[in-house]
């Protein structure tokens, strides 16, 4: 994301900052924040105080006004603002307080003082300071953008609230430096009715405990309607529970997310322009663990299932794309969140395998890794790592074209190790579509039901590629594999429904139906309706979305409104800049690229946070 230049002294009339930053974050220094939040179920609502612990970061500690620039969110409703400067002859520190409320009640005139200036816009609020105390008081009704429905969660009779701070959208329930670049401790506090509690007993957490006995780390499983897979905080994953039906899946995102315990929180990128620092540094992690636990050749199988869905996404936008660029360029205005895509994870875990192997030892770059030069010191751990300084000085390396270039990855790593376990797909893939066809001969081949989850969905998604297909041949598929895939988990089934779909297979169309009815995710649900919509069902999935609505989250909501009315064209959708300034419906935006190109692009990739 590009730094916002706007001046501290920024007046009514210019535009405001980049609303995807807090501007003035280097003027300051953020040692705490305490957060104190009282949830209301009664109302759909909250109240609370924020209070930050600042110091002055400038050059010249005399310099006694600053200006101090917090991000807000639209929905966002400040009820007061307190500011207390640190006795004369300390070092120079500073408190700042806010206070936000449900309530009506809390409104009261305006006071701004003699000397200081207020200024508030839908998207940001600027507070001039200086070190004299500074009182204002305001009120706002706050917006209820938490709380979903009963009928979004499993027991149906309670509303459900979380939060949903990454990337850009702390500032939706806080004021607050909004901006990966500054990090602090924090304290809080959250109070709520005893009912609506969640308690998260220590070291119960299944068969995942493998992993995680010498310490303490907790997943938390949230509803279907969760509208992330997986979201990482330290020491805490949220995981959406839809994903416990799948093993292998569970497993890659559980180890993803611990990865970034040390990629993405220990060391961070320092604006979302760099995201591909976190994220390809998490997966490259993540797959050095499961090479050293579950064997190359599984690591391979999983990685050339995620380079096929890259290629898959990359034909559909096209190579020269901007998106697909490692380091996007983010105009102001543009949420970071749009931009959440396999070529984060993907082309960025390509650059640092081949980094890797410019090392000449995989365990060497491991040993890299864990310098403390690279995660560097306390102040410079929002930095790009030293990692870019290293690679620029590596002789033979095209670091502008890995960047800044649009396409696939320069190169891909050696995945030979995996053969054992894909070449049976492909064998199995071209016996299926090479004429004429030998149902007998194809079936009897090889056996599905011993295959990972990985050669699985690899070997549906061929044939999803290969769609529409011949009559008889979706046919003899459905007779031979449709009993074992309808029994196994939901990213085997949302691949044979699509499938089902593509084919215009109407013998097994109720399986769509019964699936729509019981998930609620996007990533599967959106896959379906788009290919209902695109193809002649368009009345079944009108039919089926209207009976089950309520059950789905807001934004899913509308986005499957928007397909069901609309239609499907991603070739109209590239206009990025257009579509991705749209305001945010709710007080968080989830990771899917809809808002930039057409959702189909991702239609079969899992991306976690």
């Amino acid at each position: 994301m590009a730094s916002s230049s706007s001046s501290s002294s920024a007046s009514s009339s210019e535009a405001p900052p980049d609303v995807a930053s807090a501007s003035t974050w280097p003027l300051f220094r953020l040692r705490h924040l305490r957060l104190g939040l009282d949830l209301r179920p009664e109302a759909r609502a909250l109240a609370g105080c924020l209070v930050l612990d600042l110091c002055d970061a400038g050059d010249d500690p005399q310099d006694q006004r600053r200006s101090l620039v917090l991000d807000t969110h639209p929905a966002l409703r400040v009820a007061s603002v307190d500011f207390r400067a640190s006795p004369a002859g300390r070092r120079p520190k500073r408190r700042c307080g806010f206070v936000f409320s449900s309530s009506s009640s809390d409104k009261a005139a305006m006071d701004l003082g003699s000397t200081e200036a207020f200024l508030f816009s839908r998207v940001i609020a600027m507070l001039f300071l200086s070190f004299f105390p500074l009182l204002t008081y305001f009120s706002f009704l706050l917006h209820q953008i938490w709380w979903l429905d009963p009928d979004l969660t499993y027991g149906n009779s309670k509303p459900f609230v979380f939060t949903q701070g990454h990337s850009v959208c702390n500032r939706s329930f806080f004021p607050c430096f909004d901006t990966p670049a500054v990090k602090c401790t924090y304290s809080a506090i959250v109070k709520a009715p005893a009912a609506l509690g969640l308690h998260v007993p220590e070291n119960d957490l299944g068969s995942l405990s493998f992993a995680f006995a010498p310490s303490r780390y907790d997943i938390v499983f949230l509803p279907p309607s969760f509208p992330i897979v997986a979201m990482e905080n330290p020491c805490l994953t949220f995981i959406i529970s839809s994903i416990l039906e799948s093993d292998e899946f569970l497993i890659i995102d559980v180890i993803h997310e611990v990865a970034h315990s040390w990629f993405g929180n220990a060391v961070t990128n320092a604006t979302w322009e760099e995201m591909w620092l976190s994220e390809g540094l998490a997966t490259y992690a993540q797959r050095r663990i499961t090479t050293e636990t579950y064997g190359a050749a599984f690591t391979c199988l999983e990685t050339a299932f995620r380079l096929d869905a890259l290629h898959r996404q990359m034909k559909l936008l096209g190579e020269d794309n901007p998106v697909s660029k490692l380091q996007v360029k983010l105009e102001p205005g543009v949420n970071p969140s749009n931009l959440m895509n396999l070529f984060t994870y993907e082309k960025g875990y390509c650059f640092v395998y081949y980094l890797s192997q410019l090392c000449g030892d995989p365990i060497r770059f491991d040993a890299f890794l864990r310098k403390p030069s690279y995660f560097g010191t306390e102040k410079e751990s929002h930095a790009v790592p030293s990692l870019i300084h290293t690679a620029v000085s590596l002789a033979g390396l095209e670091f502008e074209r890995w960047l800044n270039a649009t396409g696939p990855p320069l190169i891909e790593p050696d995945l030979s190790q995996g053969s054992s376990l894909t070449s049976p797909v492909e064998t199995l893939f071209n016996l299926w579509t090479t004429e004429p066809l030998d149902a007998v001969a194809a079936s009897n081949s090889i056996s599905i039901t011993e295959w990972q989850t990985f050669q699985t969905v690899l070997f549906l998604d061929r044939l999803l590629d290969g769609s529409p297909l011949p009559h008889e041949v979706i046919s003899k598929l459905s007779e031979c594999y449709s009993a074992h895939l309808d029994s196994m988990n939901a990213e085997i089934r949302i691949r044979w429904l699509q499938i089902i779909v593509r084919n215009d297979y109407y013998p097994d169309l109720h399986k769509v139906r019964r699936f729509l009815e019981n998930q609620m995710s996007r990533m599967y649900t959106i896959p379906l309706y788009e290919d209902l919509c695109t193809g002649t069902l368009k009345s079944f999935a009108l039919e089926v979305f209207y009976q089950t609505q309520n059950q789905l989250h807001p934004n899913l909501r509308k986005t499957i409104q928007q397909i069901l009315t609309q239609g499907l064209n991603p070739l109209l959708a590239m206009d990025t800049t257009a579509v991705a300034a749209e305001a945010p419906v709710t007080g968080y935006e989830d990771k899917s690229p809809e808002a930039v190109h057409s959702a189909i692009s991702l239609r079969d990739v899992n991306v976690s946070a």
